[in-house]
């Protein structure tokens, strides 16, 4: 009997990641209320484990925090188009970004989204059925597979099953 979709994502796609070091998590029914990885229904970030993340990377205040979260939501909205949006998105994981310190020079800093030369730092979680609705609130979303990076998504893995016969 072929395996069902759910089956090969539990057996073997979600077992990988678990061998990569990735922690798994089920996001159905939303189980995440009142942890750090609650969200409203309409986003896609997990902002406490963002924020948490990027303070201890930064070893910033909590003043500095806030500065650079404006920095990386101003990216979201000042984007033309999803594509431009993805662009600074990308180039804000590889690079980070600069924020302005609030001493009495306001000097700028740099900031990353990402600690590369200790990976160790960085909170690795595969949400499989991560559910999120569309700005359409009658199109619901539900990936099997959302890889995030300090609470960040920055890979969709839809698992199918070859034996099943899916023509769309």
């Amino acid at each position: 009997m072929p395996q069902t979709e759910a089956e090969f994502e539990r057996q073997h796609v979600t077992n990988w990641l678990e061998e990569q070091g990735w922690t798994v998590k089920n996001g159905a029914n939303r189980p995440f209320i009142g942890t750090d990885y609650d969200r409203a229904k309409n986003e896609v970030i997990y902002d406490k484990v963002l924020e948490a993340q990027v303070k201890q990377i930064n070893n910033v205040t909590v003043v500095e925090l806030e500065s650079i979260l404006q920095d990386l939501y101003s990216s979201f909205s000042s984007s033309s188009s999803l594509m431009e949006t993805n662009y600074n998105m990308i180039k804000k994981l590889r690079s980070g970004g600069t924020y302005t310190t609030k001493n009495e020079a306001e000097d700028d800093s740099s900031y990353s989204l990402i600690d590369f030369e200790d990976i160790s730092n960085n909170e690795f979680v595969a949400v499989t059925q991560f559910h999120f609705e569309d700005s359409n609130p009658h199109v619901n979303r539900r990936p099997d597979i959302v890889l995030f990076v300090n609470g960040l998504p920055v890979s969709v893995i839809e698992s199918k099953n070859v034996s099943s016969k899916n023509d769309s």
